[in-house]
């Protein structure tokens, strides 16, 4: 297998298991778990979705990857902070009670992480794993302190 071939394997390996971990609250149905790990299973999944992109980006990168293309800015910009509106705990209970609507904004977080990661990587070179990092620094600092009853 070519390094091409692994990188697109691992894209689509993380993709399909953070796209299953996502779809999973359509199977259990209503359920309440506290916002600490509730939060940390959405730092998962936005990792899953990061991963995929990273990895795909890194399958895909072109000769000139090193020079800015300032039209992906805005939206690696604007991802994260769709990615932190998805966790505000006060929309758990409604989420919680609805497994459709909570296995949309589970998808809405793995497309964040994969935004994210795709449109800083398409921005310039490495940009994508640097928020990639800040956007999980925010998904595992939630779980710490906005929210969450100590």
């Amino acid at each position: 297998m070519t390094r091409r071939g692994a990188l697109q394997f691992v894209a689509a390996v993380s993709g399909a298991l953070a796209m299953a971990m996502a779809v999973r609250s359509l199977t259990e149905g209503p359920e309440v778990i506290d916002v600490r790990s509730h939060h940390l299973t959405h730092a998962v999944l936005i990792l899953g979705g990061a991963a995929a992109a990273l990895a795909l980006a890194a399958a895909n990168r072109r000769p000139a990857s090193a020079s800015e293309k300032p039209q992906w800015l805005l939206l690696a910009i604007l991802a994260p902070l769709g990615g932190m509106v998805l966790m505000v705990p006060t929309f758990y209970p409604y989420l919680n009670a609805h497994p459709a609507a909570h296995t949309l904004t589970h998808l809405g977080l793995v497309a964040a992480g994969f935004v994210t990661a795709w449109c800083g990587e398409r921005y310039r070179a490495r940009i994508g794993w640097a928020t990639t990092l800040f956007l999980e620094g925010m998904a595992v600092g939630a779980a710490f302190g906005f929210g969450v009853t100590r």
